[in-house]
């Protein structure tokens, strides 16, 4: 987890403006349950709230092997609460476990609650859905962002 969150803070110049995130996915119907995920998002559009998504996500398959996603999509604001802001994201992926490389797709939602208005950063829960040739996982996601 060190190792994942150390990649997304030297990452961070890359991703223009919005905000990063990593943290912990777990699955609840496998065994280990806890992997890893990390996002960085930038604004495309204000005025629509239409934001670029990119992300990896590491996740444990039905079978018990460890399959790692890589995504970039399109994510957009859902709802705002006046405690946090939920965010939904779709997006076309690429999915190895092993040997085996195939094409997947991702969706799910990932909220923002600010800590002290956003200075100590935010807590990110979520959820996300990989399906690829090795199957469909559902995946709660637990980190920490920071906006850039």
């Amino acid at each position: 987890m060190k190792r994942l969150l150390l990649a997304v803070l030297l990452a961070t110049p890359l991703c223009a403006q919005s905000f990063c995130v990593a943290g912990a996915a777990m699955l609840p119907q496998t065994s280990p349950k806890t992997t890893g995920f990390e996002a960085c998002a930038a604004v495309l559009s204000s005025a629509n709230q239409i934001w670029s998504i990119t992300g990896n996500q590491l996740n444990m398959t039905p079978q018990k092997k460890i399959q790692a996603v890589a995504f970039s999509g399109i994510a957009t604001v859902c709802h705002v609460f006046s405690f946090a802001t939920l965010y939904c994201f779709g997006a076309p992926a690429g999915a190895t476990t092993g040997t085996n490389a195939s094409l997947a797709v991702t969706g799910g939602f990932i909220g923002t609650f600010p800590v002290k208005g956003g200075k100590w950063g935010f807590f990110t829960p979520g959820y996300s859905v990989v399906k690829s040739n090795a199957g469909a996982t559902g995946t709660i996601l637990i980190g920490w962002g920071y906006k850039l």
